[in-house]
Order: C-alpha cells, then structure tokens, then sequence
C-alpha cells in the first residue's frame, strides 16, 4: 500500500516536471503592445545608402516596415526647419551625407577600401574633369567650365531640355585612378546633369543615393524595376506641371506640360543581349500603346540593335538621332573601345561600339533644338569614364498652343 502511495507521488511529481519543462519549450507569444524590431530592415536601408539609422527607423515606422514604402518615404523632401532664424535644408540629410561624407574605411565596389580616411572629411572632385593628366588628387575642386551650360533667359521657357543616363549605379569603373571612390562618382555625376538645366531626367539602373542627391532640385515622380540593379527613374524640374504617372514594363511613364504644351514622357530600360529582341519589341510596344497624347517623348537604355527599332517608327515616331541629327560623332552611347568602364581592351575586355541609349519622338508640337552626349568626357586620366554608357541630352523648341 505504501509503495503504490509512493509510486503515485513520484509518478504526480515527474508529471509537473514534464508540464513545467515543456512550457518553457514554447515560444513566447508576441506582445502585441511591443514595439517592431526595425534594425534588419533599417540596416537593409543603409546598405542601399540611406545611412542616418534613425532616419531609417523613422521611416519604417511611418510605413510599418514596408521597405518599398519607406523608401519612398525617404525619397520625399522633407519641409525645411527654421532654427535661429537660419533654414536648414531636412531634404534626407541622411543620404546627402552619404554622396558627401566618408567614414574610417570606405569600402570601393571591386571590394577593396580605402583606408586613412579621417572620419566626416569632404570627399572632392578632381578640378577638371577633362584634363588627361597623372593620377595624382588635385586640391580644389569644381565641375570643368567646358561642361557647364547657362540658359539663355529669352529661350529657356520655351525649350523642353532631357537628359536620359544610365548610370551604372553610379559604381567606380575598372580604369579608375586610384583615389577615385564612389562618392566623387556620385557628385559628377549629380553635377553634369543640373550643368545641363534638365526639364526632365530619365535615368536607368540609377541607385537611390544618387535620387537623393538630386531631390533638392528635381520631383522624383516614380521609380521600377528593370533586368539590371538600381531603378528606371523620372524626375521633372520642380514647379514644373506634371500628372498621370504611370508603370509600363520595365518603364516609368507621366505627362508634363511645357510653355503650354502637354507632353507624354518615358524613362526605359528594355530587355538585354541579341537574344531579348522579341521582348524588347513586346515591351516598346506596351509602352507605346499605353500613350494618348499628341506629343510623346521615349528615351531611355532600348538595348536595341543596329536593324532593331521598327515598331516606334511604323506608329509614327522619330529616332531623334537617325531621323534628325545623323551626327557620326554622336552616334554612339556605348563604345568601349575608348571606354574603358569594364576594363582596356588590351587586357581582354570587349571593344565595340553601339547606340543603345535611344530618344523617340513624336508630335508637331516639339522641334529639335539640339542633341548631345553625357558623359562623354574622360575623366582625370584617359578613358577613365563614369559609366559604361553615355547619356543624351536633347532640347526641343515647345510651339505653344
């Protein structure tokens, strides 16, 4: 009788013991009144270059952790704050600290760094982008005069100006100089496209903090996705009227009205490689078919090959080059026989020479005024360039209506 009495104590005793561990084995409900851990998500955030963490977790807050969303929060200018009666530019200070500051170790994009850097020193430009000297860092600093252009105040209102640029993320190419980082490849970049004044910027496989950069100046109306890393973005000049923003494709698509003159405007980035011409031909159709008004303007990376390029023209639209400049000397966007981004031929890397980068055009209200390349420029050394395409920038004379 004992030994039954004990047996049942014990056996009462194991059983509490198993409940007990076995509680301690399941996960923690969550407490729902907890606040979100955002520290993955706001360092995902830093990685793209929007550094200011607490900024990051502002954002992800606003947008319960939609990264998509916040990074669109981020890309709003922020309202100015007036502090001892100076106004201090909240235009995401995060990320124009991140084109105009390094830390300790700056790391490059072959994976290498850059040490010694003393911590919040100004990174700065070479003083002339055009002179083809030795590698050696210049002390001062300024965009070369020779690519600057100032509007003419009686024809600027009524000229529509585009720069269309794939960027190439803004990475530093195989042949730079040895000093050269990123960041500066960011600030010329961001400094050749306001020389130029632009109506509208369409740009391909652009990173965000190049957006940034570029917000004090420009409305980011919409951004996609592509085949290639960074976005296909459209961005107008502030103050400058604009609606109907749209995604077709691999495109970002609205309209703008210029000196009265409404006009349907795409940033593109088709499909890649010789083997992608059917899809290219699906996606400029999309892309067409999606447009209504009179005057249309797509530019942008087409990826298109010499014989490609019917279908825009059997709807009506000029190739802005083939049709009205016909320039052999502007021909080109792609020629890495004298870019050397991916590296010298010399050494094994692929020299040939295509127009890639297209702008069409459609309408009887826009004349051509002018067509030029971006970024055509070497940069401190020969064949040193900031991309391995160069952009276009076209000016059109707008007939009021």
């Amino acid at each position: 009788m004992r030994e039954r009495r004990a047996l049942g104590i014990a056996t009462a005793i194991l059983a509490t013991l198993l409940i007990i561990l076995y509680s301690l084995a399941l996960p923690k409900a969550a407490n729902p009144h907890k606040p979100m851990d955002l520290t993955n998500a706001s360092a995902q955030l830093q990685e793209m270059g929007f550094i200011d963490m607490k900024m990051n977790e502002q954002a992800l807050q606003e947008t319960r952790g939609d990264i998509s969303r916040a990074i669109e929060w981020l890309l709003k200018p922020k309202p100015e704050v007036v502090r001892d009666g100076k106004k201090k530019d909240k235009t995401i200070g995060s990320v124009k600290e991140a084109a105009n500051f390094v830390g300790d170790e700056e790391k490059d994009q072959s994976g290498g760094s850059t040490r010694g850097v003393q911590k919040g020193r100004k990174r700065k430009l070479p003083e002339d982008f055009q002179v083809n000297t030795s590698a050696q860092k210049p002390a001062s600093v300024s965009v070369s005069a020779s690519i600057k252009l100032v509007a003419n105040e009686e024809t600027k209102d009524i000229l529509l100006r585009l720069v269309t640029w794939n960027v190439a993320e803004c990475k530093v190419s195989k042949t730079r100089p040895k000093f050269w980082t990123r960041n500066d490849s960011l600030e010329a970049v961001e400094q050749i496209i306001n020389s130029k004044q632009p109506d509208v910027v369409a740009l391909q496989e652009a990173p965000f903090d190049l957006l940034h950069r570029l917000s004090s100046q420009y409305e980011l109306l919409g951004y996609t996705y592509s085949h290639a890393p960074g976005v296909v973005a459209l961005l107008v000049r502030k103050g400058l009227e604009s609606r109907g923003v749209s995604k077709v494709g691999p495109s970002i698509t609205a309209r703008i009205v210029k000196n009265g003159v409404p006009v349907d405007v795409a940033s593109v980035h088709l499909a890649p490689f010789a083997d992608g011409k059917r899809d290219r031909s699906k996606q400029i159709i999309a892309i067409i078919n999606g447009f209504q008004g009179a005057n249309v303007v797509i530019a942008g990376d087409t990826n298109m090959r010499k014989v490609e390029g019917k279908e825009p023209e059997a709807k009506g639209y000029k190739d802005v080059w083939k049709h009205q400049v016909k320039d052999p000397q502007k021909r080109f966007t792609w020629d890495s026989r004298k870019n050397w981004y991916h590296g010298d031929p010399k050494q094994g890397a692929r020299a040939y020479a295509t127009r890639y980068d297209r702008v069409y055009q459609q309408g009887k209200d826009m004349s051509l005024m002018s067509f030029e390349l971006v970024g055509e420029e070497t940069v401190v050394i020969p064949n040193h360039h900031l991309s391995d395409h160069f952009g276009v920038f076209v000016e059109w004379n707008m007939l009021s209506q």
